[in-house]
């Protein structure tokens, strides 16, 4: 009995013992769950304290469950500040998470550890760079856009491994995708300042561009591409504005028809294409706008056609350019007689340059004196006189016929009249245009001479016409001498002239004499009146004309101030013809022209009646002179 209840006591013992430490590790294990409930899923503490995102490539959570521990619950009025964080810059920035009364401050690195991105286009065989251009275009060619997240990469570029040009690039705020390619137009015009080059051969090139940012991150891209000539030479022709005339008669090349021509490979032959055939040169004697090919190709036989409309004048001509005898010591004026003349211009003799040749009186020697004449569209020409410096002087030399027709052709004798009235300026204009006449007499008996005036009515090829007065050539019964009213008063002596008289009831009167024996000097200095039979529509009464004989007599000229009294032709019975004027004539000037003061013929002075009324005698009080009508009519029966 003992023994068995010995056991039983025993064993309840043993169960009593046992029950704490089970109840214990409950406990612990109760309060170990409920921290670890806490710990994960109710206690609200920093996720982290560092973080580090790719520059530009990551944006940074708003959401404050990815910053704080616990359930959502616990910390869902909890709201994210980034306002100090700018992910497209590197470095350190602060993020801060506020939850009721507490801040939860973290770390957020912004780095860069991407390289730029260099997106290059494919390439064939048959892709090429074209010969002559600059190193910038083959980023053209061969790179459509860079970019870098920074925004600051420095780029090279290699031609055959030699750098070609470089440059720092700093965009501002980021450029990927779409937006590349402004990137790399900054990339592209930042080569425009830094050295370069042009692809200048027909060959192969090792291209490598190499792109570094400011962390050291780099990209590369090699190609190798052929450069080629595919391009014709290039023809820029003359604006409207700047379209030359070219002169007639004369050889051009193909180049004087453009403005600019060129060709990358920097051979290239030009030429003319006139009926499908190529000329050197080309010239055309006739005047106006011609139709011309200008065509031009290169080494490579890439070749173009342009077509030029180009105007086409006659340049200036130089007449009675000789090569003359300087006496040692004389003066000579190098521009005197050196006359120019031009088919749109007339008398372009103003315009002559001189480039002397070193040409000194007192030096003897022969020199080259050249002269330039110069039209209004541009057009030159050149002629060279020797001047010879010696003992000789140089004698008196005609023009050729060829000469007379050209002065006669461009109206080289004429003149324009003034365009308002001018009394100093009238005398200048008209007095080439007068002559002087004398016939000298003496025999056993008696010596003395006649002289009248005259004036130019006409100077052509073959003759040159002088009007006077019938009463003043009837006195000639000789030879008579003609002084004209150059600037050596130039005179010459002609057999008896024959005269011929306007009218019965008109005395004016014309002679002509062969324009072949006035000399050079003379004749080039020398005009013809300006005759229009109609002024007298627009004279009037009060009108101041003025009567002209210059160098009479190698004297001062005779000059008479006179104003218009009546434009009646019959004021004298006995006068038929007339225009009545204030008197101012002397004797000596009968014969003479009488002009308004633009430089228009208004009459010829007349001083003599005695055609009319014998009884008379001299009329030494003329207050009258001739009226013009009929003038063209006498000189065309004379011409006959």
């Amino acid at each position: 009995m003992v023994y068995n209840t010995g056991v039983v006591t025993l064993k309840k013992e043993s169960d009593k013992f046992n029950i704490a430490p089970l109840i214990i590790g409950c406990l612990i294990f109760l309060a170990l769950d409920y921290y670890a409930l806490w710990y994960l899923y109710i206690r609200v503490e920093p996720a982290f304290t560092e973080k580090t995102i790719e520059l530009g490539t990551e944006q940074v959570s708003l959401n404050a469950d990815d910053y704080l521990t616990g359930l959502h619950v616990f910390h869902s009025d909890a709201w994210v500040d980034t306002s100090k964080l700018n992910n497209y810059v590197t470095g350190s920035y602060p993020v801060v998470v506020y939850l009721a009364d507490k801040e939860y401050e973290y770390t957020i690195d912004v780095a860069d550890t991407t390289a730029p991105v260099i997106s290059a286009k494919l390439i064939s065989d048959d892709d090429h760079i074209e010969l002559g251009s600059d190193y910038k275009s083959a980023l053209d060619e061969l790179f459509s856009s860079i970019h870098d997240e920074s925004g600051i990469f420095d780029i090279t570029l290699y031609v055959d491994g030699e750098e070609a040009g470089s440059s720092g690039i700093t965009t501002k705020g980021y450029f990927t995708g779409e937006d590349g390619p402004k990137q790399f137009e900054r990339l592209k015009d930042s080569f425009s300042s830094v050295k370069g080059g042009t692809f200048d051969e027909i060959k192969s090139y090792d291209i490598k561009l190499v792109a570094v940012d400011e962390a050291g991150n780099t990209d590369s891209r090699d190609f190798i591409v052929n450069v080629k000539d595919t391009q014709p030479p290039e023809i820029v022709t003359f604006s409207e504005d700047e379209q030359p005339y070219y002169a007639t008669g004369r050889k051009y090349e193909p180049e004087d028809f453009v403005k600019e021509a060129t060709d990358a490979s920097g051979f290239f032959s030009m030429a003319f294409i006139v009926d499908e055939e190529p000329l050197a040169y080309i010239e055309y004697d006739d005047m106006g706008y011609h139709d011309i090919t200008v065509y031009a190709v290169d080494e490579s036989g890439n070749e173009i056609r342009v077509s030029v409309v180009a105007p086409f004048d006659e340049p200036p001509i130089f007449v009675a350019v000789r090569n003359k005898d300087v006496k040692l010591g004389e003066d000579y004026d190098l521009l005197r007689h050196i006359i120019a003349v031009d088919n749109t211009d007339g008398d372009v003799s103003a315009s002559v340059t001189v480039d002397d040749g070193g040409f000194d009186k007192d030096v003897e020697g022969t020199y080259n004196v050249k002269y330039t004449a110069t039209d209004s569209h541009g057009l030159t020409t050149e002629i060279v006189s020797e001047l010879t410096v010696g003992d000789e002087k140089a004698g008196a030399f005609f023009l050729t016929d060829e000469e007379m027709e050209l002065l006669c052709e461009y109206d080289y004798f004429e003149y324009d009249i003034l365009p308002e009235e001018d009394y100093t300026a009238v005398l200048d204009l008209i007095e080439p245009a007068q002559v002087n006449m004398m016939y000298s007499y003496s025999n056993a008996y008696s010596w003395g001479y006649s002289a009248g005036s005259g004036f130019i009515y006409r100077i052509d090829e073959d003759y040159t016409y002088i009007v006077s007065c019938t009463h003043v050539y009837k006195e000639f019964d000789g030879n008579v001498e003609i002084i004209f009213c150059d600037d050596d008063a130039t005179a010459i002596e002609i057999e008896k002239p024959f005269y011929m008289q306007m009218s019965d009831e008109n005395e004016v009167a014309m002679i002509r004499i062969p324009t072949s024996d006035i000399p050079a000097d003379a004749l080039i200095e020398i005009k013809a009146i300006y005759c229009d039979e109609n002024v007298y529509d627009d004279l009037k009464k009060g009108q101041n004309v003025v009567a002209y004989s210059g160098h009479f007599l190698n004297e001062k000229p005779k000059i008479g101030k006179m104003a218009i009294q009546s434009l009646d032709e019959y004021f004298m019975s006995d006068a038929r013809n007339c225009v009545k004027t204030t008197h101012d004539i002397v004797r000596g000037m009968s014969g003479g022209s009488v002009c308004d003061l633009y430089g228009r013929l208004v009459g010829v002075v007349e001083g003599y009646m005695s055609l009319w009324n014998f009884d008379k005698g001299d009329y030494d009080n003329s207050d009258f002179l001739l009226r013009i009508e009929g003038l063209e009519d006498l000189y065309e029966r004379l011409k006959q």
